[in-house]
């Protein structure tokens, strides 16, 4: 009863309303309604320079109005993208790292919250091994390899690539010189350190083990089905010694814990009660998996939901099929 009032009332005020009850400001173009009080598009920009000039050192750098989290929320733990991680100092020494342009993105988001936990478990220094998943021409292959670490990164065939769609718009890895583009990593050491095999995520080789790191980023999402997503973290986990780390982003459904997108080829958007019910399985199978923050609001720039064409800067949440969506990371050691 309460859920269908929030709806009623968020339809009049133009804002969507999450799983958990929580409001959802929606860009301009998504309603007929007057957009909120002030120039809000202005007002976000100015907001987004201000964040990234200023990263936070313990507090707050300006001086604007805020959302509270529910809880404590700690930096980059198992977690639903929010802004706030954009503004910790260890997120800008990984875009220095990365040599990305600081900006809202959740894309970015994923790549440092996937360095971030491989560095934090200690795994990126000489003589530790990791794999990529559908690395696509992500930087984390040459950062990691520039910090020490041997990499395998993987992708789908060319063949399979071309008929995704992935090839058309650069998202697909073929060679190795795609992988060291931003010339992060000397091209020597990059050539010794970095190899390239074509993989299948939902068919992972029996030869691909005894990595002390794995990692993806919004690719399980593009197998075909929830369950095959599930599926891949649970079988990426046997590529790792035990002690090893798996860390994955992918897509994640802030509007429904009921409605989504599944068994597309395409798409599929993982839902809360999909992830709990992954994390539960893999702790009853003796595997540690850390704890999942599921806020979605905790600074102003959370309320913005983009829609298409997408912007280039800010980029949190977004409409996907009439669904809101952002990124989601989960950070899996491996038990036995």
């Amino acid at each position: 009863m309460l859920r269908s009032i929030l709806r009623k009332i968020a339809r009049k005020l133009g804002i969507g309303v999450g799983p958990d009850g929580a409001f959802v400001l929606l860009s301009r173009a998504t309603t007929r309604n007057a957009p909120p009080p002030g120039n809000w598009q202005t007002d976000r920009f100015a907001y987004i320079q201000d964040m990234l000039s200023h990263p936070m050192d313990g507090r707050r750098d300006i001086d604007f109005p805020t959302i509270p989290a529910i809880g404590e929320r700690l930096y980059f733990r198992s977690s639903v993208c929010t802004a706030q991680d954009f503004r910790h100092p260890d997120f800008h020494r990984w875009l220095d790292l990365i040599k990305e342009k600081p900006r809202v993105h959740r894309k970015i988001w994923e790549h440092v919250f996937i360095a971030r936990h491989i560095e934090a478990a200690g795994l990126l220094h000489e003589g530790c091994r990791g794999i990529g998943f559908g690395v696509g021409q992500e930087p984390l292959p040459a950062a990691f390899a520039a910090l020490g670490a041997s990499v395998v990164a993987t992708d789908m065939s060319p063949d399979a690539a071309t008929a995704a769609g992935w090839i058309e718009t650069n998202q697909h890895a073929s060679q190795l010189s795609q992988l060291n583009s931003r010339q992060l990593c000397p091209d020597d050491e990059f050539n010794r350190k970095v190899s390239f095999e074509v993989c299948d995520m939902n068919a992972i080789t029996s030869h691909l083990a005894d990595f002390d790191f794995c990692w993806s980023s919004c690719s399980l999402e593009h197998l075909g089905s929830i369950k095959a997503g599930l599926d891949f973290i649970k079988a990426s986990l046997k590529t790792l010694k035990v002690g090893g780390v798996a860390v994955h982003t992918t897509e994640y459904n802030v509007s429904s814990d009921e409605a989504t997108i599944d068994n597309n080829p395409t798409l599929v958007l993982f839902r809360r009660r999909d992830i709990q019910g992954l994390v539960e399985e893999l702790r009853t199978d003796g595997h540690f998996v850390a704890e999942i923050c599921y806020d979605v609001l905790s600074e102003p720039i959370d309320l913005f939901v983009d829609i298409p064409p997408f912007t280039a800067d800010t980029h949190i949440r977004l409409v996907l099929a009439n669904f809101v969506s952002t990124s989601i990371g989960l950070v899996i050691q491996r038990g036995r």
